[in-house]
């Protein structure tokens, strides 16, 4: 068995070295020779708005159609120096940031298994067999231009603050992923049920992060007023994404999406669609805040749980899920590498291999992918691993402080009216035999 795992072990690292070496050259060729649509045509043409000063133009549905710039004003001077390169090498230049971002991404992600107790050889493995995990979906946003690289990024380093007690890093790097897609921010509630110094320096770091890019916003834009009207169109465009983006798409994953489907099955109605999504996203979050409030992990792997059901919570609720969003999933599968792996962890981990992970257009063909894709099987495989997380959180954890103060008083045991004190000792026991007969009531 020692010797299958270490060719098991190699085998890992080979396969990851070797795609490697594959995929640099090979997608810097493709993204360079791409002349098809990509997301990052939509930051790019953000970018030269703010470099002619077109601030009015950022967020523009007459003129853009179904492609806007949908991201926080903030991330606008992100993008803004890729204007001063063509669009090519603009692309180009992205892809090997999105390269790096990535691969110090799974640096913080392995620093993170080693704060789990995991040998140096274990957590290499672990983060390698992650990478291929989702490696497919790691391709397509690469070919898409997508920035699923900044939102890892935030939650590995995340992550990595959490368990090491950081509670300024923590707070600041969640803040990236945060700003681009909102969702992530629902972890910051997490933070809320530590104690009460780290819940401050999180939060408060987080506070700082925003304040400074406001003050950085309206320097650049030149007024105050001006920033502000960027934000309340930006709302604009979040608040009609219905006008300009199909939530039953089949690439989409979320609830939303798997529900608008049913409908359009005629399984259901549009109304019970939107009832029922905005029912179960309040329970789920809900449900997960009264998880984290009222359980303590027992280990630093259970504080790894707690933190990926916020990721899971991140996938399930967001209005669209699509792959490129799905490599937020890989912290979720080295977490459940990291301790025994029974039966429905393994069932989690095979089912979302066979459904997300090599499910690819290219792999399984037209006929299976879009079957997979419209009968929602990615989103099962969400639901798998909700299950699993769910089921390991509160069995490797206790009953927290709050929940302690919340109990309600039990029945007495007993005649008397008031349960004997736990602290009382006991100086002396006397035992009285009573004789068991016939008379004997």
């Amino acid at each position: 068995m020692t010797h299958f795992g270490d060719f098991l072990r190699k085998s890992v690292l080979m396969l990851t070295g070797l795609a490697v070496l594959i995929v640099l050259p090979l997608y810097s060729y493709k993204v360079y020779t791409k002349t098809d649509y990509s997301d990052f045509d939509i930051y790019y043409r953000s970018a030269k708005r703010v470099q002619a000063g077109n601030w009015d133009q950022v967020y523009n549905l007459k003129d853009d159609g179904a492609s806007p710039y949908r991201y926080g004003p903030p991330t606008l001077l992100f993008f803004r120096p890729f204007a001063e390169l063509p669009l090519r090498e603009s692309r180009l230049l992205w892809f090997y940031l999105q390269f790096t971002f990535f691969g110090v991404g799974f640096f913080f992600l392995y620093r993170a298994l080693r704060k789990l107790g995991q040998p140096h050889s274990d957590a290499l493995t672990i983060v390698c067999f992650s990478w291929l995990y989702v490696l497919r979906l790691c391709l397509d946003s690469f070919m898409i231009g997508q920035i699923s690289c900044l939102v890892f990024l935030g939650f590995a380093w995340s992550l990595d603050a959490y368990l090491r007690r950081q509670p300024w890093r923590a707070g600041a790097v969640l803040f990236v992923p945060t700003i681009f897609k909102i969702g992530p921010g629902f972890i910051y509630f997490l933070f809320a049920a530590a104690r009460r110094p780290f819940l401050k320096r999180a939060w408060l770091s987080a506070f700082l992060c925003f304040l400074l890019s406001l003050l950085t916003l309206s320097f650049f834009v030149g007024s105050f007023s001006l920033s502000l009207n960027l934000w309340k169109k930006w709302y604009g465009v979040m608040a009609q994404d219905s006008l300009y983006f199909n939530a039953a798409h089949y690439g989409s994953q979320s609830l939303k999406s798997f529900l608008l489907r049913l409908a359009n099955s005629g399984w259901i109605t549009p109304s019970t669609a939107e009832s029922l999504t905005l029912f179960f996203a309040l329970s789920g979050c809900i449900g997960i805040l009264l998880l984290w409030s009222l359980r303590t992990p027992k280990d630093y792997r259970t504080r790894g749980v707690f933190f990926a059901l916020g990721i899971l919570a991140f996938l399930f609720f967001m209005p669209e899920t699509f792959k490129y969003n799905q490599t937020a999933l890989t912290l979720s599968v080295a977490i459940l590498l990291t301790g025994p792996i029974a039966a429905l962890e393994w069932a989690t981990l095979i089912f979302g291999a066979l459904t997300i992970s090599l499910a690819g257009l290219d792999i399984v063909g037209e006929s299976l992918f879009f079957w997979l894709q419209k009968n929602s099987f990615p989103f099962l495989a969400f639901c798998f691993f909700a299950l699993t997380f769910v089921r390991q959180a509160l069995k490797n954890s206790y009953p927290s402080k709050f929940a302690k103060l919340i109990q309600l008083p039990g029945r007495p045991l007993g005649p008397w009216p008031h349960p004997p004190r736990q602290d009382a000792s006991v100086d002396i026991s006397v035992l009285i035999p009573i004789p068991f007969g016939q008379n004997t009531l």
